[in-house]
């Protein structure tokens, strides 16, 4: 049982004594990927039982030699890596892990906290806390563990400091108690209770001290397996190896998980009125209501600390509208965070006459967050009483068109994330293009390494960089990416080979996927820059892979001859594709569907973004 008060006013938030048979989903998500970690890793992180499970009141990481193959290619070692990113992210806070480290040359186990919203720029600008790593225990590391900052710019002009200890006792055959006591401006190292550094000097380039360390951080668990720092002549005859982790408890000022007046349940009635910060509404008694009113386009409300207790997936709400096209949105732990719904708000009548109106969300959403509701109306979202969430899911509404059939409009994107000179750097400033323009499905080009290789290509890192600073709304098949929360997802995927440039191994990617109630064939390709005859052949064999399916396309690429060149028209005869949006030699093409588009800005990518909003009917 975890000790709820600890001297110095702290009480306990939020924690797990992995006492249950299963990990705890409304805590802990894995992250799944080859690409290396940004640090040459070796190891593949999966989401499998074999790697990451509990057993008897310890949570298991156990990292093993076997040979593994997924969407980033064939990896030699497996492990685990998890976070708690939008099921626990917190602003200062004592962080105390108890665990047994696993041992062995090559081996690289860490707990760790990163930036929830990088809000100031991509790694390390907004900085990372290492409160234990260890490398290459019972062996050239003996028995040293480190406590670190990274901070100052993006990679490469980032800076670390810290310092490292040596217990009396092997941190692989006992468990020790790792300990952070982070202040604003203070941030304290222990192991078992005994302080071996103190930090108060750091830096942001991209604002005022203490920035980075004055926002919201979650939580990681990991093994990695080789890199930069262990280096890779790995011990193999260690392997397998677990690192065992008895508890993870989080205390904060002030603050206890048993004062219910600091947190806001979930399934009761939260009154607008009472928000923790309202961004430009008003509060108003209108006809013997407490309410929120003006609130126009721009506008929020943010209610902290919201309580869900188990999953919640709709919401209901008391609210007037004189308009017949309101709507607000509900977003996930920050005005850009996670969309949770997008409620289309029905005239009521008057701006004083109140209904309930219900809505499903976009996903279940379990554990502690802070919760904003955003204005999306110029002249009025609506009159808001008061909210409440439900456990159930709604009937599906339908909305009909005049001819009595259903349409769905969508989002896309091309963009060529010029990877061998802007990641992983950029990946942050890549994905807030993205989320800005609310896309839905998007289709990157030099998110894999192609340069120079035999075969079809298996290096996927500066995909899944992207895809890590877009955050979880978001999943991915190779170089295609949807946005989940938006009620997208992907039903079959593979790959299909172009013919090889001079230099670079070619490939084309599909995707067969739902956006809304609508199926949809998505091709993202990155024909050859060296050889017109190479993309005449590149255009054939992309032409083969659209007429291959019945269903309304997208082609989106980097197709390296202009949109209306020899070599694309010789897709667009084949195909009966027409050009949805284009710019210079980045284009999308449709079939089967309307719309139109326009680039934008992708700086620091050489190329423009293209962005299409596109409509299905059946």
């Amino acid at each position: 049982t975890p000790v709820t008060n600890k001297p110095g006013g702290w009480k306990l938030v939020w924690s797990d004594e992995f006492n249950a048979p299963l990990i705890d989903s409304s805590k802990w998500e894995h992250e799944i990927n080859g690409n290396g970690g940004g640090n040459n890793e070796l190891q593949y992180y999966t989401e499998r039982s074999d790697n990451s499970f509990i057993d008897n009141g310890s949570l298991i990481i156990k990292s093993k030699k076997e040979s593994y193959t997924g969407v980033d290619g064939t990896r030699s070692y497996t492990s685990a890596r998890l976070r708690s990113m939008n099921h626990g992210d917190f602003l200062y806070g004592r962080f105390e892990i108890k665990a047994k480290l696993p041992g062995g040359q090559g081996l690289w186990p860490a707990i760790w906290m990163l930036p929830t919203d990088w809000v100031y720029g991509g790694w390390a600008a907004s900085g990372e806390i290492d409160i234990m790593e260890a490398v290459n225990l019972n062996g050239t590391g003996g028995n040293d563990v480190y406590g670190t900052l990274h901070y100052g710019d993006k990679w490469p002009r980032n800076v670390h400091t810290g310092d490292n200890i040596t217990p009396a006792t092997s941190v692989t055959d006992n468990f020790h108690v790792y300990t952070v006591e982070w202040e604003e401006h203070e941030i304290r190292w222990y192991i078992d209770s005994e302080l071996y550094q103190t930090q108060t000097d750091w830096w942001s380039i991209a604002a005022p001290y203490p920035a980075p360390y004055n926002q919201k951080f979650h939580l990681l668990l990991n093994v990695a397996v080789g890199g930069n720092w262990p280096g890779n002549n790995i011990d193999d005859s260690a392997f397998p190896q677990t690192m065992e982790i008895d508890y993870v408890r989080v205390y904060q000022q002030g603050t206890s998980n048993e004062d219910a007046s600091l947190q806001i349940d979930a399934y009761a009635q939260i009154e607008a009125e009472n928000a923790n910060t309202i961004q430009g509404a008003l509060t108003a008694n209108v006809s013997g209501r407490n309410v929120t009113n003006y609130f126009n386009d721009g506008d929020f409300l943010k209610f902290e600390n919201v309580q869900f207790s188990e999953a919640a997936n709709s919401v209901s709400l008391i609210v007037a509208s004189g308009n017949n096209n309101s709507q607000m949105d509900i977003r996930l732990d920050s005005v850009d965070g996670p969309l949770l719904a997008t409620m289309n708000i029905e005239h009521t009548g008057s701006w004083t006459t109140y209904s309930e109106q219900k809505f499903n969300l976009l996903m279940p959403v379990t554990g502690r967050h802070d919760i904003y509701i955003l204005a999306k109306h110029p002249d009025g979202a609506g009159d808001l009483d008061y909210f409440r969430f439900a456990t159930q899911i709604l009937p599906e509404r339908e909305t009909e068109s005049d001819s009595g059939n259903t349409a769905s409009t969508f989002t896309t994107m091309s963009l060529n994330i010029y990877g061998h000179a802007t990641m992983p750097a950029a990946a942050n400033d890549y994905a807030a293009i993205i989320n800005q323009q609310q896309v839905d499905i998007l289709g990157v080009q030099e998110g894999v390494q192609d340069w120079q290789i035999q075969g079809m290509p298996t290096d996927y890192s500066r995909s899944q960089q992207l895809q890590d600073a877009l955050g979880n709304c978001w999943d991915r098949r190779f170089q295609i990416f949807i946005n989940t929360c938006r009620g997208n997802a992907f039903i079959d995927n593979d790959r299909f080979d172009l013919t090889d440039g001079p230099n670079v191994a070619r490939t084309g990617e599909w995707a067969r996927v739902s956006l809304g109630n609508q199926e949809l064939n998505f091709i993202n390709v990155h024909w050859d820059h060296q050889s017109s005859e190479t993309r005449l052949a590149n255009a054939q064999e992309t032409a083969a892979q659209v007429n291959g399916s019945l269903l309304a396309t997208v082609v989106v690429g980097d197709f390296n001859a202009g949109c209306s060149s020899g070599e694309v028209a010789v897709l667009i005869t084949a195909t009966q594709l027409s050009a949805g949006a284009k710019s210079g030699i980045d284009c999308i093409f449709i079939r089967g569907l309307t719309g139109s588009g326009q680039a934008i800005n992708a700086s620091p990518s050489d190329h423009p973004a293209i962005v299409a909003e596109l409509l299905i009917t059946p």
